[in-house]
């Protein structure tokens, strides 16, 4: 393959996947908000309180991972206008690495709230945890092809996740309470998406110079990057199942819950 070609493997196989799941997680909560009305709003607000933590420190991390400087930040501001906390910092344009670090801030939120979620699960159930982690990390058996080894590692999260035996434990269901709060607040903001676009052409730039020089000096290199790029999005398909699952969830309690006030003679406003 040419080098555009495999360059352009290596970004759908990891920006594409990022980018993927942050899809899915922002649609997941217009929809929790469009079946709930106003009531889906009061929620988030009430949800904030655990959720949005851990989305604006999710931020604060990146910004000490790439060298940028904080300079405000509120965890959590309960207020049915503006945005429910925030993180403010600043970096050296002419600074390539933070620079770049404008795109790994941006899409933090995902890569911390799953993180926050397998810790959560760990803390609480342990033995489901390592079920779990087997079924992110341990190649499907049977899987034939990449689209297998996705299919497998995402059943196999859903599967130990949902299992009868999990499900009858009590500590489950304080955990999908926790991750509901938490998934509820992944989402990626304007202001998120404005801030990772910036990092992004940094990555992209770098990705690519790094592919011309191992097509220059070493041709097998360049193949063994582009098929380690795709073994690391099975892995971080599998890692942000955990995440994808708990807000799809969230969004199906939203459904019974419009339900059940449609049986009532309530409407979501």
């Amino acid at each position: 393959m040419t080098i555009l070609s495999e360059f352009g493997i290596q970004t759908l196989f990891t920006v594409g996947i990022l980018l993927l799941f942050g899809a899915w997680l922002s649609l997941c909560r217009r929809l929790f908000c469009r079946l709930l009305g106003g009531a889906g709003a009061r929620i988030l607000l009430c949800t904030g309180v655990l959720g949005t933590p851990v989305h604006e420190l999710s931020h604060a991390a990146m910004c000490l991972l790439f060298g940028h400087q904080i300079t405000g930040m509120r965890l959590f501001r309960p207020s049915a206008e503006g945005p429910l906390g925030y993180v403010y910092h600043r970096y050296n344009p002419r600074n390539p690495y933070q620079s770049m670090g404008n795109f790994f801030i941006g899409i933090a939120p995902i890569l911390g709230g799953s993180g926050v979620l397998l810790l959560l699960l760990y803390l609480l159930l342990p033995d489901l945890c390592g079920e779990v982690m087997d079924a992110m990390l341990s190649p499907p058996a049977g899987a034939k092809n990449l689209l297998g080894d996705y299919m497998g590692r995402i059943g196999g999260v859903v599967l130990a996740l949902f299992s009868a035996r999990a499900v009858r434990q009590w500590l489950w269901w304080i955990f999908l309470t926790f991750s509901v709060m938490i998934a509820g607040h992944m989402e990626i903001s304007p202001a998120d998406i404005r801030t990772g676009l910036r990092g992004l052409l940094y990555l992209l730039l770098l990705l690519l110079a790094v592919d011309a020089v191992l097509y220059m000096v070493w041709p097998a290199g360049l193949s063994g990057l582009t098929n380690g790029c795709m073994t690391f999005s099975c892995l971080i398909t599998g890692f942000l199942t955990l995440s994808a699952v708990c807000a799809t969830a969230m969004v199906l309690l939203a459904g019974i819950g419009r339900g059940v006030m449609a049986l009532c003679g309530y409407r979501a406003y």
